[in-house]
């Protein structure tokens, strides 16, 4: 029967099975289905590979990632009832929503997803692909190519948003008084704006942001690594050692981890599988922090001033 229909015109327009009239005519295909080589709408039963687990992860970390960065920054007394409570309660506020946005999906009650394999790039941005026929008529198909890897993290950001409201006043609640402080305020703040921020880069950039994330989390973290130690004051490995250490070693232990998801998730692009010669790779973690402790005394202002003082001075004496 499949083979007697006319195939649809268009990337992403297929038909639906209708059991009283048959095959529907070309259309989009309904949310949990993509249409085949024939064009002809089928149920998304994939499971998402490691790759794409490791995508929703990312994208489910990133407020996450944000907020405690923001927690870090702004705190500056490490061991304070405000930076735990918060911290505790951020988590687990990432952590219910990402839980929640797994159970809702098929099957449902369940953490584990049903998917449709990602093909290409232009699979996020089906918008793009509708027909037009004779140059007239358009047939719109715009659907979900890639259910449900980008939906979910819509949800995932709305139930964050939910529990943020939710929780983070019962968080303020039960610190004491004097902790009641302004800086509890600008890091709820930070992560109000820091969600419709992500839903938006998510919405246009989607597609993007599945290839380029492993290099883009590789970046981020350093770069977030670096703007941290710089607003602490702990560009040495001894003012790391002498004042809020815990925090310090918090912070690294978090860059190394992050930067070790990002290598797993280039050697999985790259090689297909994980074998322990490639994991080898993961050795070079450490390199960036290491890089940034021996050189950060070259790039120290006041040194640069300093040589520019004296460079000066010797012209001067020169001429």
């Amino acid at each position: 029967m499949a083979n007697l229909l006319e195939l649809c015109s268009g990337r992403y327009c297929g038909r639906i099975k209708n059991e009283s009239s048959g095959w529907s005519e070309c259309t989009a295909c309904p949310v949990g289905y993509r249409a085949d080589n024939l064009k002809l709408c089928q149920k998304c039963v994939d499971s998402p590979d490691l790759y794409e687990w490791m995508y929703l992860g990312f994208m489910a970390m990133l407020p996450l990632t944000l907020n405690w960065l923001c927690i870090l920054i702004y705190n500056h007394k490490w061991s304070s009832p405000a930076v735990v409570i918060q911290m505790v309660s951020s988590f687990f506020e990432s952590f219910t929503a990402a839980i929640l946005s797994l159970l809702i999906y098929e099957p449902k009650g369940s953490l584990t997803l049903l998917s449709c394999k990602v093909v290409q790039i232009s699979d996020w941005y089906t918008v793009f692909f509708n027909p037009t026929i004779k140059y007239t008529t358009t047939v719109f198909c715009a659907q979900e190519a890639v259910y449900p890897l980008y939906s979910i993290v819509f949800l995932c950001y709305l139930f964050s948003l939910a529990m943020l409201v939710l929780l983070r006043p019962i968080a303020y609640s039960l610190l004491p008084k004097p902790s009641r402080n302004k800086l509890f305020t600008k890091t709820l703040y930070a992560t109000l704006y820091f969600h419709p921020i992500l839903v938006a880069v998510h919405a246009v950039c989607a597609g993007l942001l599945y290839y380029s994330y492993p290099y883009l989390t590789m970046f981020t973290t350093v770069l977030a690594t670096v703007t941290y130690y710089v607003k602490c004051d702990a560009m040495t490995l001894k003012k790391i050692l002498d004042k809020d250490l815990s925090k310090h070693i918090f912070v690294m232990v978090w860059h190394l981890l992050i930067l070790c998801a990002a290598v797993v998730s280039i050697i999985i692009s790259t090689y297909a599988l994980l074998t322990w010669k490639n994991l080898l790779f993961l050795l070079c973690t450490p390199f960036p922090m290491i890089f940034f402790l021996l050189t950060e005394r070259f790039s120290d202002p006041t040194n640069i001033a300093q040589e520019m003082d004296m460079m000066n001075a010797i012209i001067r004496n020169t001429v």
